[in-house]
C-alpha cells in the first residue's frame, strides 16, 4: 500500500445508484483522523492524493463515515 505516492484516480464511484467523487486526503473535516498530517497515517498518501485501497482513514463520499466499514458499497451490490 505504501509503495506509491498516490493511487490512480478511479473517477466517479457509483454508490446506491449515484455517482460520487473520491475524497482526497486532507479534504476531510478537521475532526477526521489524520487531519493536518503531512501524510495519511495509514496509507502514507500526501495531502491531495487518493487513498490506497483498504486504507483505514479514507472517508466514504456518500455517508461520510469510514469507507472500509460503511454499508454504502454493500448496499449498492444488492
Amino acid at each position: 500500500m505504501r509503495a506509491t505516492v498516490s493511487c490512480d484516480d478511479p473517477g466517479p464511484i457509483v454508490l446506491t445508484g449515484k455517482s460520487y467523487s473520491v475524497i482526497r486526503f486532507g479534504s476531510e473535516p478537521d475532526d477526521w483522523p489524520g487531519y493536518g498530517a503531512t501524510a495519511c497515517p495509514d496509507c502514507a498518501v500526501a495531502p491531495g492524493g487518493i487513498h490506497h485501497f483498504g486504507c483505514d482513514i479514507e472517508q466514504c463520499p456518500r455517508c461520510r463515515e469510514q469507507f472500509i466499514t460503511c454499508d454504502c458499497v454493500e448496499s449498492d451490490a444488492s
